[in-house]
């Protein structure tokens, strides 16, 4: 202990630093470390200060004595050491209980972090608190951080207040609170009820959209108009951004929305026919990043999606492995006769074996009607052998394996590598080769 005491009076701030977790670490008198630990609050460096308040949160009830020195470092210049007495404060119950107001204003400090650590300490002292006003508040403010709004809504929760006591006009706040009360966002009248407050210019959240896709996928697909035209808005560039107080930041989230739209198409049911039409056109979205996923997208909305074919096709010729894979699942789901070996070899050609976009594209091959004329093709033939040489999914490797039979002629392979062929063969299918 004498010389961790000396080390906290060292002058250079990461001696300090160490000391404190040294104390924190324990093998010392409950008694000392905490006076030490409270003198090490008033430390001029804020890392030191910081690693004080996780010490004294970790040692809880025991260090109750530190309670006032807590409560006033609430008033830290820096945001984290703020941060870290809420935390600490929370660990103190019930005794914190006597830092209630200072916690309570500390729900309107200038760093969301610190509000977010406040929230979470007055949950935990909720049951010697009969009400907080200001938690009703930062479920009203609309540009609050979201993660604010769901500490707000569980500490009112435990304190009691039920669904209703929290039901404002903010649909960002229903969509916080809703994770809050399990089971809520699942209720079909509460969420039409939401839809009609949903309006393209308020979808400044990128996160909101999967939320509100899983909600609808509970619903009739009748019921998830309001969603629809939100994401088709999102999808077609018509949101005027210049109307929100966000502009800047909106305009530059944008792709991120638009893609968070073809990933909610894509969860919800497939007679919502009115995705496909969007969906192609995210195939041709300047934005990259978009192409597979939209091709991952249409996969549910097979026989409507049989439009976007062409598009399909068209990303057969990407250089990318993913884009490739979702594209040829996709085609594999819609079976379009207009898919034949023009486009479909040089595909397969030009992936890597070891790949799983190679592994999709060859079995969409084995399943097309010409899938006997294919396999006299040389780049067919060529693609069973590699398939069965290099790939580890035993699905491609057991269709490869059905296919050898047919390319022997066209592959022109002599008895050491067929050999070879059906070892690797046996070691993935064995029950294939067999058959």
């Amino acid at each position: 202990m004498p010389q961790v005491l000396r080390a906290m009076q060292d002058q250079h701030w990461q001696v300090r630093l160490r000391a404190v977790e040294a104390v924190c670490r324990g093998g010392f008198p409950a008694a000392e470390a905490v006076t030490q630990l409270i003198n090490a609050l008033e430390d001029q460096n804020g890392l030191v200060r910081k690693a004080s308040t996780v010490a004294l949160g970790e040692m809880g009830l025991v260090a109750v004595a530190a309670l006032p020195q807590l409560i006033r470092t609430l008033q830290d210049e820096d945001w984290q050491v703020r941060k870290g007495a809420t935390e600490a404060l929370g660990e103190m119950v019930p005794a914190a209980v006597e830092a209630v107001p200072q916690l309570t204003k500390a729900l309107e400090d200038g760093h969301p972090a610190v509000r977010k650590g406040a929230a979470e300490a007055l949950g935990k002292i909720a049951p010697a608190v009969a009400e907080v006003p200001q938690l009703f508040h930062i479920l009203q403010v609309q540009h609050e951080s979201s993660e604010v709004r769901l500490s707000a809504a569980e500490a009112l929760r435990v304190m009691g207040h039920e669904v209703e006591a929290v039901d404002q006009e903010d649909w960002y706040m229903r969509k916080d609170t809703a994770k809050a009360f399990p089971g809520v966002e699942m209720e079909p009248a509460l969420v039409n009820k939401w839809a009609h407050l949903i309006s393209p210019l308020e979808a400044r959240d990128a996160r909101v959209l999967a939320a509100l896709a899983k909600v609808y996928c509970a619903l009739d697909p009748g019921a998830a108009g309001s969603l629809l035209q939100l994401i088709c808005a999102l999808l077609d560039g018509q949101i005027n951004a210049c109307r929100t107080s966000h502009k800047v930041a909106y305009e530059d989230r944008r792709w991120q929305l638009r893609l968070r739209a073809i990933e909610a198409f894509s969860r919800m049911s497939p007679a919502a026919a009115e995705a496909v039409p969007h969906l192609t056109k995210a195939l041709e979205d300047q934005n990259l990043i978009f192409h597979a996923v939209a091709a991952k997208a249409l996969c549910p909305f097979y026989p409507a999606a049989a439009e976007a074919v062409p598009q399909l096709i068209k990303a057969l010729e990407d250089q990318r492995s993913r884009v490739i894979t979702e594209a040829a699942k996709s085609l594999s789901k819609t079976k379009p006769t207009a898919l034949s070996l023009q486009y479909l070899g040089p595909a397969l050609a030009g992936a890597d074996p070891r790949e799983h976009a190679h592994g999709v594209l060859l079995q969409l091959v084995l399943s097309t009607k010409s899938c006997n004329e294919h396999l006299t093709n040389p780049i067919i033939a060529m693609a069973v052998q590699n398939a069965i040489w290099y790939s580890n999914n035993e699905d491609v490797v057991r269709s490869a394996v059905y296919a050898l039979p047919a390319i022997l002629e066209a592959a022109d392979l002599d008895d050491f590598k067929l050999r070879g062929l059906l070892q690797r063969a046996l070691r993935m299918v064995p029950d294939a080769v067999v058959q």
